[in-house]
């Protein structure tokens, strides 16, 4: 018998590990997906502004300040929110899967 829990130790290890490398690997192909998808985008931005900047005059300084401010503030509050949803998930998770402290 002892051979035998030796054994489903090894598989339950073997499978958690397999487990393991399907998530990083599709993690890892969902951060390429993303990616790929932004490059083609900001591609595709490039492209139609260089056309477009042929027919009109390029945005005023003032303007393209105001919107990169915007955007600033945008990312700060992503920010904001992804740092609360961390928090959230870490406390959820220590409630849902409590820690033997023994």
């Amino acid at each position: 018998m002892p051979a035998n829990r030796s054994t489903k130790a090894s598989d339950t290890e073997e499978l958690e590990s397999a487990q393991r490398d399907v998530a990083d690997a599709a993690q890892e192909q969902f951060i390429a997906a993303v990616k790929s998808q932004q490059k083609v985008a900001l591609d595709a931005a490039t492209t139609w502004m260089e056309q477009m900047g042929k027919m009109y005059p390029k945005t005023p300084a003032a303007v393209a300040s105001q919107v990169r401010e915007q955007v600033e503030k945008s990312n700060e509050i992503y920010e904001q929110l992804f740092e609360a949803h961390r928090e959230f998930t870490n406390n959820l998770l220590n409630v849902l899967v409590p820690v033997d402290k023994d």
